[in-house]
C-alpha cells in the first residue's frame, strides 16, 4: 500500500511540474503574439476582423503545425507584401477580401516583370491564407475560389550533348547496360 501512495504522490508532483512548465511556455509564447491573447471570434454579422490580426493568427497556426522554417519564411515573404497591397487599396478587414483585389495584386506582380514562378508562388501563399480563413470560419467562401492560378511555362529539358552520351555509354561495362542507356537517350524517355 505504501508504494501505491508514494507513486501517487510522485504523480502529483510530476503533474505540478508539467503545469508549471506549461505556464512558463505560454508566458514565453505570450511575448510572441502581437495582439491580445484571445481566440479570434468566428465570422458574425457586424463584427469585422482585421487582416493583420488574421495574418498573425495564420502565422501562429503555421508555427503550431510545425511547418518547416523555410515554409514559414516563404509565407511571411509572400503575404506581408500582399497585406500592404490590400491596405493601400483600403482593404483592412477580412470581410472586405474579394477576388478582384487578389487579381490586381497578381497583375501588379506581373507588371513588375517577376518570373512566372514567383507570381505563382505568391498566388499559392494567398490561396493558403484564404483557405485558412475559411477553415477558421472567419469567412464563408474563399476569395481564391474564383481566381485562376497563373500559368507556369512548360520547360523543355535540355537535350543531351553527343559527348555526354558517349561518356554515359563508355561508363557501362555490359552490353545490356549500354542498350538501356542508348534506348533511354534515343527514345526521349530520360529527362
Amino acid at each position: 500500500m505504501y508504494r501505491l501512495e508514494q507513486g501517487a504522490a510522485r504523480g502529483i508532483a510530476h503533474h505540478g511540474r508539467a503545469q508549471r512548465k506549461s505556464r512558463e511556455a505560454s508566458q514565453r509564447h505570450a511575448d510572441i503574439i502581437p495582439w491580445p491573447r484571445q481566440r479570434i471570434r468566428r465570422a458574425t454579422p457586424g463584427r469585422a476582423i482585421s487582416l493583420k490580426r488574421a495574418l498573425d493568427s495564420f502565422f501562429l497556426d503555421a508555427e503550431a503545425r510545425q511547418l518547416a522554417p523555410m515554409t514559414l519564411r516563404y509565407y511571411r515573404q509572400q503575404l506581408q507584401p500582399f497585406l500592404a497591397h490590400l491596405r493601400a487599396q483600403g482593404i483592412v478587414n477580412v470581410d472586405q477580401l474579394a477576388a478582384d483585389p487578389i487579381r490586381s495584386y497578381l497583375v501588379l506582380l506581373q507588371e513588375r516583370k517577376l518570373k512566372a514562378n514567383s507570381v505563382h508562388a505568391a498566388a499559392r501563399a494567398v490561396r493558403a491564407f484564404s483557405n485558412f480563413l475559411v477553415t477558421e470560419e472567419l469567412i464563408k467562401v474563399s476569395p481564391m475560389r474564383n481566381v485562376r492560378m497563373p500559368r507556369l511555362p512548360k520547360e523543355i529539358p535540355p537535350a543531351f550533348q553527343q559527348q555526354d552520351v558517349m561518356r554515359l555509354v563508355a561508363a557501362w561495362t555490359t552490353v545490356r547496360d549500354e542498350a538501356i542507356v542508348l534506348f533511354l537517350v534515343d527514345s526521349g524517355c530520360a529527362k
